[in-house]
């Protein structure tokens, strides 16, 4: 299909859409949903535009990077190809995150669950047995770890301080309670949709009891990210171990739409590098401090 014959198709479905002013909307823990449609589209249709089959790089030139690994240079290549715009260096990051593969595609599940920090995304799963331990009551009749409540207090009273008040509306689930929510989802919206703002059983990070979804006084998570307390808590919350996860910066990387309201605690070591480094996403702290760590 030509370029130009593509973006006279991308014009047409984004003035359609735009008049049908097609939006989900979520309603179970206020969890919002709000996936374009346009945006897919269009995201397709550029993508395969910018492809360039011709463009490669000889990846063996970086192997004085820490975290490069011969036996991905072949995807390496081959994830390049597809994305000619992006450095070599974050290509080799990205392959070793599996980003060059489909979410879902060739998961595998997390041995070590007591780990220090555990990347549960949608290529890593907890086994269906996995409960946190130390789990004590947070806030709201919700739960989450003994080290995730202690940070989370702290970082309240703090912003108590500022004339804020930040609250808990979502912390632990289990992974049956996820199983069914997610069914839910499926039902009302179709699992593409689901998948995109909601975690399969197994895949989320509200498991690890490290996870909170917060809102401010109003308790409207779908409102938080306008509020004087998101924007505080975008800007401290890392000095009390924690990272908002899903961003619109990195939703490509997470496969979930922009979340403000969905915190995790990492502890204050790993929330102060990302911060000091500039990294927005657990995965790729995880590729350059876990898994290709300078120290292993």
């Amino acid at each position: 299909m030509g370029k130009k014959i593509k973006m006279v198709i991308a014009g047409a479905v984004m003035s359609s859409m735009i008049a049908t002013n097609v939006y989900a909307f979520t309603d179970d823990t206020l969890h919002r949903s709000s996936i374009s449609f346009i945006e897919k589209i269009v995201s397709f249709i550029t993508s395969s535009s910018n492809k360039d089959e011709n463009v490669s790089h000889d990846f063996s030139m970086y192997n004085d990077i820490y975290y490069y690994d011969s036996n991905n240079l072949s995807r390496y290549k081959s994830f390049s190809a597809k994305n000619p715009n992006v450095s070599p260096e974050d290509i080799i990051w990205l392959v070793n995150a599996n980003l060059d593969r489909n979410f879902y595609d060739k998961a595998e599940k997390i041995e070590n669950t007591e780990d220090e920090i555990i990347l549960v995304n949608k290529y890593n799963y907890l086994p269906n047995d996995y409960v946190p331990k130390n789990l004590v009551d947070i806030e709201n009749g919700k739960q989450a770890t003994e080290a995730t409540a202690k940070a989370f207090e702290e970082m309240k009273e703090n912003a108590a301080i500022e004339g804020l008040s930040i609250n808990v509306v979502s912390a632990y689930r289990s992974i049956d309670y996820q199983k069914n929510l997610y069914k839910q989802y499926i039902k009302r919206d179709g699992k593409e949709l689901a998948d995109t703002y909601s975690a399969r059983a197994g895949y989320s990070e509200h498991h690890t009891g490290r996870a909170l979804d917060i809102a401010a006084e109003d308790m409207d998570m779908n409102n938080f990210g306008n509020t004087q307390e998101y924007k505080w808590v975008a800007e401290n919350c890392w000095k009390y171990g924690f990272i908002i996860r899903y961003t619109e910066e990195n939703k490509n990387i997470t496969g979930y739409q922009s979340e403000p309201w969905h915190i995790t605690y990492v502890g204050t070591d790993i929330s102060g590098v990302m911060h000091n480094q500039n990294i927005s996403s657990l995965e790729e702290y995880f590729v350059k401090y876990v898994d290709y760590s300078v120290n292993n």
